[in-house]
């Protein structure tokens, strides 16, 4: 209860999705899906809050070497397997911006999951257009189409 939760696979044609807490060192955000609500045994059935409010968990950061106060915004943790932090994750990692602390207290905490993953750069952004990318390039403003644009440097000019 209260580790952040991945999707790891299905079972077959069942319908069934399975998951489990984060790995460490994840790069793709697209299988994180929101905090465990509750103790799962492995290969169990349970529930996952993907939007709303986990009560009842350590909401101090102690489980990861910090101290989360209320109103922390809370991240996926690349060091951590099911861990969340207050740092935001340096790139390659995933940032992922999971929930924020509503009561910080050992044992009677609680948690506001919202999920917001972040991409890779002119993933989600409708003002960046980017495509054929190659070491060395900038981004450079195109006035005229208003969006950012990467551009091959060449004798200081774009």
């Amino acid at each position: 209860e209260g580790d952040l939760i991945v999707k790891t696979g299905v079972v077959g044609a069942s319908g069934v999705i399975t998951f489990g807490p984060s790995p460490t060192g994840l790069t793709d955000n697209d299988g994180i899906i929101g905090v465990a609500t509750e103790n799962l045994a492995l290969n169990d059935f349970g529930r996952i809050t993907t939007f709303g409010v986990v009560h009842g968990i350590n909401t101090t950061g102690s489980s990861v070497g910090e101290t989360w106060v209320n109103g922390d915004i809370l991240y996926y943790n690349p060091s951590v397997a099911g861990g969340l932090t207050k740092t935001i994750p340096t790139a390659p990692n995933a940032k992922v911006q999971v929930c924020a602390v509503v009561y910080a207290d050992a044992t009677m905490g609680s948690l506001f999951v919202r999920p917001s993953c972040g991409g890779a750069l002119g993933q989600f952004e409708g003002d960046v257009n980017i495509s054929g990318q190659t070491g060395g390039q900038v981004l450079t403003w195109n006035s005229s189409l208003l969006r950012w644009e990467n551009k091959n440097v060449s004798g200081g000019t774009f």
